[in-house]
C-alpha cells in the first residue's frame, strides 16, 4: 500500500460521513488537491477549498488505515501471518503539511513540521504487550528492534539501539543518520 499522497480520491463511502464546504465528486477532491499542493501561490488558496482538501486527505489516511486492517486480518486468514509468531511492522515515509502559513502544502519541499515528520508506526510483536505510545519514535531504532524482535544479530554498523519495550522507542529527541556522498 502506498502511504496517502496528492491526488486526495479517497472512495466516496469514506466521504459521505464527512461535512465538505461544497458539493465535490470524488475525481474533483483529486484534481483540487493536486492543483492546491502543486500551487505556486499557496497565500491565494480559499479557506473553503483548503478545508475540503483537509477532508479528502483525512478520509484518504482512513480509507488507507482500513485497508491495511484488511490486509493484515486476510494475512493471517490465509495463514501467512500468525500474531503469536511473527512481526508485524508498519510505517511511512512522511505526512502531509496542510497548513499555507507554512508554505508548505503536501510534503515537498523537505521541512521539518510535525505534519510532515509524526508518522504512523506499528510492530506487532509475539512477546509485546498492546500499548500506544504517543510520544516520539526514532526510526533509526527500528531496524535494530526489528532484528533483535526477530533473534536475529543487530550487527555493529547499525546505529540506533534495540527496544525491548514499545515504552523503551520512545524518545526525547528523534535522530536521524545521513552520510555524504563521499563516505
Amino acid at each position: 500500500y502506498m502511504d496517502t499522497h496528492h491526488p486526495y480520491e479517497p472512495p466516496e463511502e469514506y466521504l459521505s460521513a464527512k461535512s465538505l464546504t461544497a458539493s465535490r465528486s470524488r475525481s474533483e477532491l483529486g484534481e483540487l488537491s493536486r492543483e492546491l499542493v502543486k500551487s505556486d501561490h499557496i497565500e491565494t488558496i480559499s479557506h473553503d477549498d483548503l478545508a475540503d482538501v483537509r477532508v479528502a486527505y483525512q478520509a484518504s489516511c482512513q480509507y488507507i488505515g482500513d485497508e491495511i486492517a484488511k490486509f493484515a486480518d486476510r494475512l493471517q486468514s490465509e495463514g501467512y501471518f500468525d500474531p503469536e509468531r511473527d512481526i508485524f511492522v508498519l510505517t511511512a515515509d512522511h505526512g502531509e503539511c496542510l497548513r499555507p502559513e507554512t508554505g508548505i502544502l503536501g510534503h515537498a519541499p523537505a521541512a521539518f513540521y510535525e505534519d510532515i515528520l509524526n508518522v504512523p508506526l506499528m510492530i506487532a510483536a509475539p512477546e509485546w504487550d498492546t500499548q500506544q505510545i504517543d510520544g516520539q519514535v526514532s526510526l533509526i531504532d527500528l531496524m535494530p528492534t526489528v532484528l533483535q524482535l526477530a533473534d536475529l544479530p543487530v550487527p555493529n554498523s547499525v546505529e540506533g539501539t534495540a527496544a525491548s519495550t514499545p515504552s523503551n522507542l520512545q524518545r526525547d529527541i528523534a535522530m536521524a543518520v545521513t552520510k555524504s556522498p563521499a563516505e
